[in-house]
């Protein structure tokens, strides 16, 4: 197992810049190893909540691997396109998790000591039951967009429903008892019912 008490440096070690993130310096590009355990806010100098600026994340994830992507260190050691290249994956993982809201929070909620998705598949049964009625009423509406759309609207209110209810838990996971916890899982599961329903409606 890998050791869990990596010194991150908050300076670069070789130009004394001040690092934007643990792996990069963006002063003089030298890289550091990915650090154990990792933290994809603190690989982004985030604060560790689920209220981000996407736009700033968004900033930050650019501006960071511009400094860590494969491509830069061409014609550098072997050892050192190998870190780049695992650096570049990290970076990219860290990023698609924290701009998706339910990813984001589901990341929190096992950092938090939640369960994982593989752990607990736990939905509601009226989200069960909902979700195949909507599909019912879609498979009804075959060819008639005004019902199809109608069916659309649903799902999308019913998902914005979930995804507030699911900000407000992840908002105070630093609070949350075991139940609350549970209760997070629960609604990260159903979310995912509701997105999948979505990607088969037409839009429009």
């Amino acid at each position: 197992m890998a050791s869990t008490d990596q010194t991150v440096p908050s300076k670069c070690l070789s130009c004394s810049a001040e690092l934007e993130s643990p792996i990069v310096c963006t002063g003089c590009h030298k890289l550091y190893p990915v650090p154990e355990p990792l933290d994809y806010f603190e690989l982004f100098r985030l604060p560790h909540r689920y209220r981000i600026d996407l736009g700033d994340l968004e900033h930050r994830f650019l501006a960071i691997t511009r400094n860590v992507h494969p491509d830069f260190f061409t014609g550098h050691s072997e050892d050192m396109c190998r870190l780049a290249v695992r650096l570049s994956a990290e970076l990219n993982e860290a990023y698609r998790v924290l701009k998706d809201p339910v990813l984001r929070a589901g990341y929190l909620l096992e950092q938090s000591g939640g369960r994982s998705a593989s752990e607990d598949h736990s939905v509601p049964p009226s989200v069960l039951s909902e979700v195949m009625m909507l599909r019912e009423e879609l498979e009804a509406a075959e060819g008639d967009q005004t019902a199809a759309a109608s069916v659309r609207r649903r799902v999308v209110a019913r998902r914005g429903e979930i995804l507030t209810r699911i900000a407000e838990l992840a908002d105070d996971l630093a609070n949350a008892g075991d139940e609350d916890k549970t209760t997070l899982r629960s609604l990260l599961n159903s979310v995912k019912y509701y997105e999948n329903l979505l990607a088969e409606l037409p839009v429009g």
